[in-house]
């Protein structure tokens, strides 16, 4: 059953590899579902004995099995959800969460029918209405990376198509992507885990020569700065 004791917030320790606060997952089981879950292990048992089995092993499942739901549940106000009966957040113009994350409590079965309904339902009611969903309005931007600030985290790397005959930039991007293939493999991750094709097309546009201004790019952040910055600027100063 769902209880205002179990909840997400942000952490004040923890950031996350962009540098914004982790979430932080509040959840303890209270005594009412204890003993249900007591109650229905024993339940299955006496079922299985019934049905002829030689030897049961019950185990309550508590903490050993979970699906990932809640944490931007559906609501009609954004007092007390995160978005609306459409999936559409209340607070972000055009963001759509199609997802089991909306749901405002899990159920006695696998979640996943459930969420191909709903995200069905949404996408249906998102194509008949695309006209009058609100657009989140794109920010002004110069073109001194230096002088952008925190709004170069809001260029869209489609931007580096305009350079793509740019044989300086076009070059830089092929340096970074061998950078982060070495950094990947001295550090056994995904390169993506690094950061995506589309963060390095903004660090070839841009060609950042300091710390403080890689960490303004969007896709890097504080934390992947301190990670992997040192090499991500050295392939952006290599000739």
């Amino acid at each position: 059953m769902p209880r205002t004791s179990n909840f997400v917030d942000l952490s004040p320790t923890l950031l996350d590899s962009s540098g914004v606060p982790a979430a932080r997952l509040n959840y303890r089981y209270d005594e009412n579902s204890l003993k249900n879950l007591e109650f229905n292990a024993r339940q299955a048992a006496d079922v299985f004995r019934s049905a002829g089995a030689l030897e049961v092993e019950m185990i309550c499942p508590t903490g050993s099995n979970a699906h990932m739901m809640g944490t931007a549940r559906m609501g009609v106000s954004a007092e007390d959800s995160v978005v609306d009966a459409w999936c559409m957040s209340h607070d972000v113009a055009n963001l759509g969460i199609f997802d089991a994350s909306v749901f405002v409590t899990s159920a006695p079965v696998n979640p996943t029918s459930t969420v191909c309904a709903l995200a069905l339902r949404a996408s249906e009611h998102l194509a008949e209405n695309l006209a009058s969903i609100p657009r989140a309005t794109p920010r002004q931007l110069g073109t001194n990376p230096r002088a952008l600030g925190t709004n170069l985290r809001a260029v869209a790397s489609d931007e580096f198509d305009a350079y793509q005959n740019d044989p300086e930039v076009l070059e830089r991007f092929a340096r970074l992507r061998k950078a982060r293939l070495r950094l990947a493999q001295e550090r056994q991750l995904p390169p993506y885990c690094i950061c995506h094709d589309r963060t390095l097309k903004l660090i070839a546009r841009y060609a950042p020569r300091d710390a403080e201004t890689l960490e303004q790019i969007k896709g890097m952040g504080p934390h992947k700065v301190r990670m992997y910055g040192e090499r991500l600027l050295q392939a952006v100063k290599e000739n």
